[in-house]
């Protein structure tokens, strides 16, 4: 094996060494780069066992890549170097050497390990061969030294496992230590492919196991979904490391698996951003981080995927360099190549540049008419021409949010249902919107107010106090319309809440209508289902049953109330810090708010509420649709929800229980939906409470012949028509059947 050049592979992947230094992208490049290498954290006052993104490493590897990089202002500089090879000694000698005790564990195995490894390859002759060894025996001296009880005694998985195979890699390269390598490739395996397991532990909950699902969810930490978190740091380590070596016979990894994340970029990745914007359903705690807003995340994960890219067959490398055109083509074209602040992840590279433009000249995606349930990670997601809008759930096997490292603090509701619009304000849950939303007005939720809230426990997400007791989380997909619902159990300890209640949320193309029944609360709490929390608009009622809330960009949105509703609106200004959801920094932030809710009182008994959510709608338009509506709510009670679309001629419903509603009958809980085109019927189903058994339903037509069917699928009758679907393998989500109509 030919160690000199995978180590120049790697080089070459970290700097790029563009010739062209004078042209405005590679410039764009630069000084990103440059920022990054002059943050000034102190070698001699971070602590590199305890911090993160901040030790000492991370400046040290910024100033290497600059070091390396033609065209930069440290490139070749005697100072520069001098700052790096004494800061490296400094830190052995200090804080990371075989005598540092054991803190953060992220930080031992990974996260210096991965910064001073990228120093050493850059630098090995600079640094000489003694001191080479000198520090990589620590980073062996952690590989296997300390073992987390909490998993226990398993090995890292899912992200983790991928970060400790680029240490384990790049140490072997470093090192020329074939075995090093060779653990790599072997544990690689593990992350590129399906997971689907579940895991019970005694005297907890059954979970998920961390890593990729067939419905296209990524679980990491066993109870979440977390494609933009962790999923993002598979995707940028991944790339990375397929890009520098693939073609070396460095890696070892069969091919099956590498096409196995082709697939993940367009099934787990691809739902997960809208225009630039990585949705927040699946980000986990990183929306308590104030460097981490959505549209950081999404670049981040866009230039790992411009990087495994290079690996993919024409046809799947030009979708995937479409789909990040499209993306670009909203958050201007250099975004790519720069980082606003740079304690976020800092992955601009000069190799990345041949690609960019590559990209450039490539035609954009266009938009994306797409509904995704993320069944195992109990999310939903619908995209349109003008809109998308995601509801974030939980489950008994999904928790409801992520204390951890004293973030996210007061996110107790972020998994209650949470709605989130995204029309032509794309920035509407950036700048600070969780620092300053009134974090138990989540849009929405169904909450009780309690004035206690901030006083009660911190959930652990290992015991069931942060799951939602009942089964019913998910939903149903039928091409771009769908559904999702949620029965759930609010805040309290093991079986006993304070709230239940049972929503849904059916999505068309230009309107999503939410129901809501059986919400009861003895505590005397106020209870609200919160319609909507806009971060830089001003509501206002339309007409006797509508209102409207006018943003920064675009039309606005529109909410109409069938029915009778004891709606309010509230304009107000809030001003919070970062560190009300995370433990740093301790800044102020202000932002406007509108705030639409209906009020179910004190002690509500089977309440309920319906209300249409009418993206990108002027205040003109809402006073029309409120008058000429296109939804009809057939059913809003304790056993189904069900609504009817007459212009798309589909139907859906969720079943609560074994009932029929409109000619639709279910066995058992679950969610179907039907679209009726001329003499083709389409079905689909599902089971969101994962019962694994098997569920007949009938439909209100005459089959004759079948069109297309999932093998989860058996026809009983075809009149009227009757199916039995199979739920067993619940993560494999949505079932469809195609008919011709007699």
């Amino acid at each position: 094996m030919d160690y000199s050049y995978l180590r120049k592979r790697w080089a070459d992947y970290l700097t790029g060494n563009n010739k062209d230094v004078e042209s405005p992208d590679t410039q764009e490049v630069i000084k990103s780069m440059e920022r990054v290498a002059d943050i000034d954290f102190s070698v001699e006052e971070k602590s590199a066992h305890n911090i993160v993104y901040t030790t000492p490493y991370y400046t040290l590897n910024a100033l290497a890549k600059s070091y390396r990089t033609i065209g930069t202002k440290h490139f070749e500089d005697p100072g520069t170097l001098k700052r790096i090879l004494d800061g490296l000694e400094r830190m052995h000698d200090t804080d990371y050497n075989m005598d540092t005790p054991h803190g953060n564990w992220w930080a031992l195995e990974v996260g210096n390990p991965k910064n001073l490894l990228d120093v050493c390859i850059l630098l090995r002759d600079e640094i000489g061969a003694e001191a080479i060894k000198k520090y990589t025996d620590v980073v062996l001296h952690f590989k296997d030294e300390y073992v987390r009880e909490t998993q226990g005694g398993r090995t890292e998985t899912g992200a983790n496992l991928a970060w400790k195979c680029r240490v384990m890699f790049l140490a072997g390269i470093v090192r020329e230590d074939p075995e090093l390598i060779d653990w790599a490739n072997e544990h690689l395996q593990e992350v590129m492919r399906y997971s689907n397991n579940a895991i019970t532990y005694p005297g907890m909950v059954t979970f998920y196991d961390d890593g990729f699902y067939s419905d296209g969810t990524f679980i990491q930490h066993y109870f979440f979904h977390y494609t933009g978190g962790y999923g993002k740091n598979l995707m940028t380590t991944l790339g990375g490391l397929f890009y520098a070596f693939w073609d070396t016979g460095a890696i070892t990894v069969p091919e099956e698996n590498l096409r196995f994340m082709h697939r993940m970029v367009f099934d787990a990745y691809e739902p997960l951003i809208y225009k630039g914007r990585f949705l927040d359903i699946a980000r986990g705690r990183e929306v308590s981080r104030f460097f981490h807003q959505d549209h950081i995340t999404a670049r981040h994960v866009m230039r790992g995927i411009c990087y495994l890219s290079e690996t993919m067959n024409p046809k799947d490398k030009l979708r995937a360099r479409s789909m990040i055109k499209e993306w670009l083509s909203y958050d201007g074209a250099y975004d790519l190549l720069r980082d606003e602040d740079a304690r976020a992840e800092h992955y601009v590279y000069g190799s990345i540049l041949p690609i960019y433009r590559e990209i450039m000249a490539t035609e954009p995606r266009g938009d994306l008419f797409l509904n995704k349930t993320f069944g195992v990670g109990a999310d939903a997601v619908h995209h349109q021409k003008d809109y998308c809008f995601a509801v974030k759930m939980h489950s008994q096997s999904i928790a409801s949010y992520e204390y951890l490292n004293e973030e996210s603090k007061k996110l107790w509701h972020i998994s209650d249902g949470v709605t989130y619009i995204y029309g032509a304000d794309l920035d509407c849950f950036n700048g600070g919107y969780y620092a300053t939303v009134d974090t138990q007005r989540l849009p929405g939720t169904t909450v009780d107010r309690s004035p206690r809230r901030a006083e009660d426990p911190y959930f652990s997400w290992f015991l069931p106090d942060s799951k939602n007791p009942c089964a019913f989380a998910g939903g149903v997909d039928l091409g771009p319309c769908g559904a999702a619902g949620m029965q759930f159990l609010g805040q309290g300890l093991g079986l006993t809440r304070d709230l239940e209640a049972k929503k849904s949320w059916f999505m068309f193309d230009r309107e999503v209508l939410c129901l809501g029944s059986g919400i009861t609360s003895p505590s005397g709490d106020p209870v609200e289902t919160i319609v909507d929390n806009r971060r830089r608009s001003t509501p206002a009622f339309v007409g006797e049953s509508a209102a409207h809330a006018t943003g920064v960009k675009g039309k606005g949105i529109g909410y109409w109330f069938p029915g009778k509703a004891d709606v309010k609106i509230l304009a107000e200004r809030r001003v919070g810090t970062w560190n009300s959801v995370e433990v740093d920094p301790d800044y102020c932030t202000e932002n406007d708010f509108a705030t639409i809710w209906i009020e179910h009182g004190r002690k509500p008994t089977n309440a309920d509420y319906a209300y249409v959510v009418l993206p990108e709608f002027s205040a003109a338009e809402v006073l029309e649709y409120s008058r000429n509506p296109g939804v009809e709510v057939i059913e809003n009670s304790a056993k189904v929800h069900a609504a009817r679309h007459a212009r798309l001629s589909a139907t859906a419903a969720n079943f609560w229980e074994a009932s029929e509603v409109s000619g639709i009958k279910a066995s058992a809980p679950c969610s179907a939906i039907y679209q009726q085109s001329e003499n083709v019927l389409n079905i689909a189903v599902s089971d969101p409470a994962r019962s694994e058994s098997v569920i007949e339903i009938s439909f209100p037509f005459n089959a004759s012949k079948v069109l297309k069917r999932d093998s989860r699928i058996e026809i009983v009758r075809e009149a009227p028509l009757s199916v039995r679907f199979s739920s067993v393998g619940a993560e494999r989500g949505t079932a469809a059947l195609s008919v011709a109509l007699a």
